[in-house]
């Protein structure tokens, strides 16, 4: 049985034995007085002290031994082996490294370099870890985000998440595969603060810069998502009840519920994206939720694709299963050589089809819920004659608001105003008839 006293490392506290405290005091302030350590260079070296004990199963509040204490000297190194500069005593000029610290050297760990690193210190941990320059890891990632359209940000992120940040010297060592001795603590600790001192304004105001920037950037894209999201919405929703004849209603729904879904995932995403740039902190929370975001976001495109393909494979037989034709009676058109739209002729679609027959004209239209037939007015002046048409159901898409009503044209799908309309008049007879005007026209043989 042995006595113990309360002593901390690092400001991790312990329990130790008189006899190793004072070993470890002896140790800790050879290493001072031999080495000429700096305050932050001892807080270095106690670090990685708590972390060689957690090697050996002494963590937190644990007991120091002596064994533990002689097994720290023999990890770290005599200080009676450095010479005051910090340098190892040469032998042959040649230095002497022991077996430990050749294996040591030997083991790397993949560690994210916040310190020398733009958003999460990923590039500059794989940089060093591999040994190469960090910008040819930047540009070899801003290139993959193009190539693999965005995927790599969620790769990038994952990363952020699983690597540890390298926060001691001790880790930056290993991130690099060098030996953690008491000399390179020392070598490394001393370049880190010069390295600190002579970067850190200009790194400070760089970091300020770019993080403003992209922060009003993000803000900016979210404002616009926003009320994007908002009108388009209550658009969206405003005409699902004017598809009750549509088979290709609930896939509608479906495809805007999930639009929604991923708007309201990106403006979370911006927002959460802001925050962090502004901040120029990421924290654990806020890149979970990020990360969150984006899964969301990728599902919501992954639905909404799939209920695009139901609506685009419903539509074509809602068109062919919903289509009137009605025959319409034609003026006198003998003289005529021109057929035209009237100006305020709103939601209508002309249509000429070669025939050697008389000159006839057709209406096609969409029989939907609570929208009668429209009506077609013919009105000849000389050698002209005017179409017009008169909606008497959709008074709410008479200013041609594209998200009062959902109607369906010809050929390209849901419109409400526009060059494609679901009026639609088709005039068979001589082809001469058009010579005047065919800019109206869609010519069909």
């Amino acid at each position: 049985m042995k006595e113990v006293t309360r002593m901390h490392l690092a400001k991790t506290p312990y329990s130790v034995e008189v006899d190793a405290k004072k070993a470890l005091e002896g140790y800790l302030a050879a290493i001072e007085k031999t080495m000429r350590a700096e305050p932050e260079v001892m807080r270095e070296i106690e670090t990685r002290m708590v972390e060689l004990l957690a090697e050996r199963g002494v963590a937190k509040d644990g007991v120091i031994s002596l064994d533990d204490v002689n097994a720290l000297k023999t990890q770290m190194g005599d200080p009676k082996e450095f010479s005051e500069n910090g340098e190892t005593r040469e032998s042959s000029n040649e230095t002497v490294e022991s077996p430990s610290d050749m294996h040591r050297k030997s083991q790397k760990r993949l560690m994210r370099d916040t310190q020398q690193g733009v958003l999460g210190g990923v590039c500059s941990g794989l940089a060093a870890y591999f040994g190469i320059d960090v910008v040819l890891v930047r540009l070899i990632a801003v290139g993959l985000l193009f190539v693999s359209f965005g995927t790599a940000v969620l790769a990038y992120i994952v990363l952020w998440l699983v690597v540890p940040e390298a926060k001691t010297a001790a880790d930056k060592l290993q991130m690099r595969g060098e030996p953690v001795t008491l000399d390179s603590l020392k070598n490394f600790s001393m370049g880190e603060i010069t390295g600190r001192d002579i970067v850190s304004n200009g790194s400070e105001i760089a970091r300020k810069c770019i993080g403003i920037t992209t922060g009003v950037i993000a803000l900016i894209m979210m404002a616009g998502f926003l009320i994007a999201l908002v009108v388009g919405g209550w658009s969206g929703f405003s005409i699902i009840g004017l598809l009750d004849s549509f088979a290709a209603q609930p896939y509608v729904l479906g495809m805007l519920i999930s639009l929604i879904i991923g708007g309201v995932a990106l403006v979370l995403l911006c927002g959460l994206f802001a925050a962090m740039a502004l901040t120029w902190r990421a924290r654990r929370s806020v890149v979970l939720s990020m990360l969150a975001a984006l899964i969301v976001g990728s599902l919501a495109i992954s639905s909404t694709a799939i209920f695009g393909l139901q609506v685009s494979a419903e539509l074509p037989r809602d068109v062919k299963r919903l289509t009137r034709v009605v025959k319409l009676d034609l003026p006198d058109m003998t003289g005529v050589k021109s057929i035209r739209m009237k100006d305020d002729a709103m939601h209508l679609s002309l249509q000429y089809k070669k025939s050697s027959e008389p000159t006839r004209a057709e209406l096609h239209y969409m029989d939907l819920k609570g929208v009668e037939k429209p009506e077609i007015k013919f009105d000849r002046q000389g050698d002209v004659l005017y179409v017009n048409v008169s909606h008497k159901s959709n008074s709410r898409c008479v200013n041609g608001s594209a998200g009062a009503v959902f109607l369906l044209g010809s050929r390209t799908g849901m419109l409400c105003g526009g060059d494609f309309n679901w009026a639609r008049v088709v005039f068979y007879g001589p082809v001469d008839i058009i010579t005047g005007d065919t800019s109206q026209f869609e010519l069909a043989e």
